[in-house]
């Protein structure tokens, strides 16, 4: 029977946005770390069978021709074949449900960062375009959380909007989850081009995006 992570076990991907400018591979393990580890090393589940799954950020991809417009892919784990390229799903902002169009220089999953934003038993992953042109606001930024389900991430996705947009640009530049405050729920810490953070408490609706609270 699958076991719902502890979100503390979960890695703060903080830094993924230099790996997806460089096409890096977010792996986890599926395995549990040592005691002779420094940190615990998470393990993303996105279609809750309890295996290891891997994310590969593209935020350099081309999409219906549009240069750097970005994309990332879900590779799933197998007891039998671990993680191969056969069971996987490609997303961009072309896709589901995710907020806004693939265009030019978004550069979608150039920062991410997975936990189970909404606490159903599948993890969620928190993807941001922090190029996004939003209205006449040029880099602005745009952040949206992909759901997990029996089916992995499938495209049905909630957009986390820019609650200051005159502030800065860059909306979702950098990001971190974890359980900040202890309560058991998954949080998620976006960062911009301003020294202010966001932090969205955990208890986020998959139907409507709602966190369950915000603080600066």
């Amino acid at each position: 029977m699958h076991q719902k992570h502890h979100p503390h076990l979960r890695l703060a991907l903080a830094t993924a946005a230099a790996a997806a400018l460089t096409g890096g591979l977010l792996t986890v393990s599926a395995t549990t770390a040592t005691a002779a580890d420094s940190f615990r090393v998470a393990k993303a589940d996105f279609n809750g069978d309890g295996i290891g799954d891997v994310l590969a950020t593209a935020a350099g991809a081309s999409v219906s021709g549009h240069a750097n417009a970005g994309q990332v892919v879900a590779l799933y784990g197998s007891t039998t074949t671990g993680v191969t390229s056969a069971k996987r799903t490609v997303l961009s902002q072309n896709s589901g449900t995710v907020p806004g169009n693939a265009e030019s220089g978004d550069l979608f999953g150039g920062a991410t960062a997975y936990a189970d934003f909404n606490g159903d038993g599948y993890d969620d992953l928190a993807v941001a375009s922090p190029y996004e042109k939003v209205g006449t606001d040029t880099d602005g930024g745009a952040l949206a959380i992909l759901w997990g389900s029996a089916s992995g991430l499938t495209g049905k996705a909630s957009d986390v909007p820019d609650p200051a947009v005159s502030s800065h640009d860059n909306w979702g530049l950098s990001l971190a989850a974890g359980d900040f405050d202890g309560d058991g729920k998954a949080d998620l810490a976006v960062g911009n081009s301003s020294a202010t953070l966001y932090v969205y408490k955990g208890g986020f609706s998959s139907s409507t995006g709602q966190s369950g609270g915000r603080y600066t």
